[in-house]
């Protein structure tokens, strides 16, 4: 019996307008209703996860949040973070002197506020999917770096795909590092991932992990799924990401919760 589903948002759970469908939204308060505990997992910081909260009355049955990929963690019911494990000074200025090397844009975020080392078209698809605001700064000395949880480096894909090689290479021991999306190169600390984050969740609430779903479509959900008693794929995930998990759903667009919570729970 599965007692934990842990879902992806862009691309798995959110549909190609970043909504959740009244489909997956039934699907979900149903499961949580009979008694399975619901967990958002999201690259997205946790200020752009909170609408969804009362949506899929994650707060009134008691879901969780894990964002920044796998940095934090947050109890729907009380709103309370119950772990974090960011970037500190010298990781995000070492990701910045990077970005400007390579003469693309980075992001990280203190708050509702995306900062950024350049306004690009890229950081706007960014503030689109989040809805945070964006400041341009100058120098990071601007930030509160006790809650810097991650940095991201945005550009054209296949600069992202440059970045990702060589960095990880160089860095791949030191930082946590996926592409989450073709513009976006995600940057963690080494400790986190989202399926580090949420194993140490499922040992807080004492569930095993092949007592757990996991749902995603992209590199950043590998971890995630690696760990999950059954691992899912959308549809529309690239083959590589098919090939790991138990089962493939359906597109993005046809509802995936509502899909696996029929077939499993």
């Amino acid at each position: 019996m599965y007692k934990l589903i842990a879902t992806d948002m862009d691309g798995t759970l959110l549909n190609s307008n970043s909504h959740i469908s009244k489909q997956n939204e039934d699907a979900i308060i149903n499961a949580q209703e009979k008694g399975v505990i619901f967990v958002l997992a999201s690259g997205r910081p946790t200020p752009a996860m909170i609408p969804f909260v009362s949506q899929l009355k994650l707060d009134k049955l008691n879901g969780y949040l894990i964002s920044y990929n796998g940095a934090a963690i947050t109890r729907c019911s009380d709103n309370k973070n119950i772990f974090s494990l960011g970037l500190n000074e010298e990781d995000i200025r070492l990701w910045w002197d990077i970005a400007n090397k390579y003469d693309v844009s980075i992001v990280t975020y203190v708050d509702d506020i995306i900062y950024c080392s350049k306004h690009t078209e890229y950081v706007d698809i960014e503030a689109k999917v989040t809805g945070l605001e964006v400041k341009e700064i100058e120098d990071i000395k601007e930030l509160d770096f006790t809650k810097t949880m991650k940095c991201m480096l945005v550009a054209k894909p296949s600069k992202i795909k440059e970045l990702y090689e060589t960095t990880k290479k160089t860095l791949g021991d030191k930082y946590f590092i996926a592409i989450s999306n073709p513009h976006f190169l995600e940057v963690a600390n080494i400790n986190v991932n989202k399926g580090q984050t949420l194993e140490h969740l499922c040992n807080l609430l004492n569930i095993k992990k092949d007592e757990v779903i996991a749902c995603g479509d992209s590199y950043n959900d590998v971890d995630m799924l690696k760990i999950a008693g059954l691992s899912v794929a959308a549809d529309n995930s690239p083959s590589d990401i098919k090939d790991i998990c138990k089962y493939v759903s359906v597109h993005h667009d046809s509802h995936i919760l509502e899909d696996i919570i029929k077939k499993y729970i």
